[in-house]
């Protein structure tokens, strides 16, 4: 582990997973930094190696479910897609191939991410039906 690992992760999420207050200068200093602004004479980022074991357990937790909610929303989206045709009006053969053209995934997450989104919409079919 040569290079220290750098994270963007806002402060607050931690001590609110903690259950802790948040000051006033942390939201502060993310704000600065979400703007690209300088703080303290110097671009503000959080070093994860900074961080404590419960900060970074915390984070992480956090940053988890919200891979959960994108991976959900983006299912929805590409299910969506499939539906109005976009994928055809792109000029694609297919789903599958939208989603390795146009959005850069694998073959394999192309793969595993177009049959969620159909499965997910079969589902979501029959609890409306």
């Amino acid at each position: 582990m040569g290079m220290q690992a750098r994270s963007s992760l806002h402060p607050a999420a931690f001590a609110r997973a903690r259950g802790a207050e948040v000051s006033a200068d942390v939201i502060a200093r993310w704000r600065a930094h979400a703007k690209g602004e300088n703080v303290d004479g110097k671009k503000w980022f959080m070093k994860l190696v900074d961080l404590s074991n419960e900060e970074l357990l915390s984070g992480l937790h956090a940053l988890i479910g919200q891979g959960r909610i994108l991976l959900a929303r983006g299912l929805a989206y590409l299910g969506e897609v499939e539906e109005r045709r976009l994928d055809l009006q792109s000029a694609c053969s297919s789903l599958f191939d939208f989603c390795v053209r146009r959005l850069g995934m694998s073959d394999d997450e192309a793969c595993r991410r177009v049959s969620a989104a159909r499965l997910a919409t079969i589902s979501a079919g029959a609890w409306h039906d």
